[in-house]
Parts: C-alpha cells; sequence; structure tokens
C-alpha cells in the first residue's frame, strides 16, 4: 500500500490480487470501478484508490487491468493538474481528483505498464515493450521500441530522463539514447 497526502485529502493506492467483480465476498466495496478488459480477458492487475478527507472516506474505485502484473511502487503513479496516472496491467488510467472519474484509459504496452515520468510538459510511460509519451488528455505523442524489453536485472535504470534526451536500456544491456522527440540520436548496439 501507499499512501500521501495532496491539499487536504489523503490518497492509499492498495494491490487488491483477491478481489472479484460483483463478488459479495470481497473485503471491502469501492463505490467506482473500471476496467480495460472484457469479459473474455483475465485480470492481471487490480488496484484499489481510496480518498479520505479528515480521515473520513469520502470516495473509492478499482481500475482492473489485464496484462502483465503491475505493481503499486512511487513511480506507477502520478499526480498531474488535478488527475492521477496511474499503471495497471497493460494500461494506464487517468482519474479525476477528488472525484475518482475516469478522465481516460488507454492501453500503451502490448504487455506491462511499469513506470509514469513527468517529461518536460508531457508523461513517459515505461512500459516492458515501449516507452511512450503522452499528454494529459491521454493523446500519444511518440512510441519508441527496442530490441528487446526495458526491463534489467542489474542496478541500472531502464529509463533515465536526462537534460538533454532520455536513456533507455533493455534486458540485453544495448542502450538508446532518444531527443524529446522520440527519435533515435544514438545506440551502442551497431545492428541496429
Amino acid at each position: 500500500m501507499i499512501r500521501f497526502e495532496i491539499s487536504d485529502l489523503m490518497l492509499e493506492l492498495l494491490d487488491e490480487p483477491i478481489y472479484r467483480v460483483d463478488s459479495v465476498d470481497n473485503m471491502f466495496s469501492y463505490t467506482k470501478q473500471y476496467s480495460n478488459r472484457d469479459g473474455s480477458q483475465v485480470s492481471s492487475s487490480k488496484i484499489g484508490i481510496k480518498i479520505y478527507q479528515h480521515k473520513e472516506l469520502v470516495d473509492s474505485c478499482i481500475i482492473i487491468g489485464i496484462g502483465g502484473a503491475t505493481a503499486i511502487t512511487q513511480y506507477s503513479y502520478i499526480i498531474a493538474s488535478e488527475n492521477i496516472l496511474i499503471c495497471c496491467g497493460d494500461s494506464v488510467f487517468c482519474l479525476s481528483l477528488p472525484s475518482l472519474e475516469l478522465v481516460w484509459n488507454m492501453k500503451l504496452d502490448d504487455i506491462t505498464c511499469f513506470q509514469i515520468f513527468q517529461c518536460q510538459e508531457d508523461y513517459l510511460i515505461h512500459g516492458e515493450l515501449n516507452i511512450t509519451l503522452v499528454n494529459l488528455e491521454g493523446n500519444i505523442k511518440w512510441s519508441f521500441s527496442g530490441k528487446d524489453i526495458f526491463v534489467s536485472l542489474t542496478q541500472e535504470k531502464a529509463i533515465s530522463i536526462l537534460p538533454d534526451g532520455i536513456l533507455l536500456t533493455d534486458f540485453e544491456q544495448t542502450k538508446y539514447k532518444l531527443d524529446f522527440d522520440g527519435k533515435l540520436i544514438w545506440t551502442n548496439n551497431s545492428n541496429m
């Protein structure tokens, strides 16, 4: 669970792996539910969001994603204007604060969306297969795929935003440097 404050509100983000849609046996009944799956797809990630004001619960929702599972970390969500953008499975959900109304949700990776970073006035989504830049309205500005997945088994970061561009490292330790328009500046792999 992650808990943080915004103004006079307290937000909780909770991993809800045993939550079942339409079950009366859930530990908590969320006010709203948003999903990017149809009835035939298996849920991989279920993230509960609760908003408190003066220690009283004022609203809640659960978002349900498909694809690979997303862990709740300090980088899997970002507060943007009066919204929260949060990775869930292969998608990012944008919810308004404090109403938790769905603004948009979009599939941004074929497997999993891991992290969100502010990148100038837009948002960089670190997916397993794609690095995607979106604006606050959910419009994709560009997407980049490498030779392998953007996951590292070493301590090296898979993604770093630098003053002059974006540095990516894939599973095979291939490095890519992109400009802020998503164009490849260089790579350490001559086979690209």
